[in-house]
């Protein structure tokens, strides 16, 4: 009966509070996916509720509604990732990261260690410095503000949150 993790980032079925397995951390993994490629918020709501309504009332965009420039196979990709019926979502990660293999050999593309790490400098520079030293004090120190961690890491406390208004919930019983 407890809920854990950011609304934004649920499967259906975990909103719902159906069995969970690696299907619902895949259609997660597409949200994120979603997001790098769109640079923009897949489900934003003003509340915990309203998220949840988009994400169990509402077909998720396309991300080649959002960036009409994206290829394919990218496109196809996180749009299966995100498919509401997990039995037409990809079955394990290990089947996702051969269809992006697949698609990051199409294109020739060769990563490396370097590579990624001057993209998240160049990406997130202004970010980095002081999100890092935030959580170094928050793990070194005993007492730490964590308003003020929250803040600096642009995050939410979620605690004791109730998904569905008081309401919904006496209708339901």
């Amino acid at each position: 009966g407890i809920v854990k993790g950011k609304f934004s980032y649920m499967s259906p079925e975990q909103i719902t509070g159906d069995t969970l397995d690696r299907r619902s951390d895949l259609y997660s993994l597409g949200i994120v996916m979603f997001e790098c490629l769109a640079s923009r918020r897949l489900y934003k709501g003003d509340s915990p509720e309203d998220i949840a309504r988009l994400i169990l009332e509402h077909r998720p965009p396309r991300l080649s509604e959002v960036v009409p420039s994206i290829p394919a196979e990218l496109d196809a990709i996180c749009a299966k990732a995100l498919t509401r019926r997990r039995e037409l979502r990809y079955q394990n990660a290990a089947e996702m990261g051969e269809d992006i293999r697949r698609y990051l050999d199409s294109i020739g593309y060769r990563q490396n260690a370097g590579t990624l790490a001057k993209l998240m400098d160049d990406r997130f520079v202004e970010r980095i410095p002081g999100r890092r030293q935030a959580m170094e004090r928050a793990a070194n120190e005993d007492d730490y503000d964590e308003q003020q961690l929250l803040e600096i890491l642009g995050a939410v406390a979620v605690r004791d949150v109730d998904l569905f208004t008081s309401e919904e919930n006496d209708a339901t019983h």
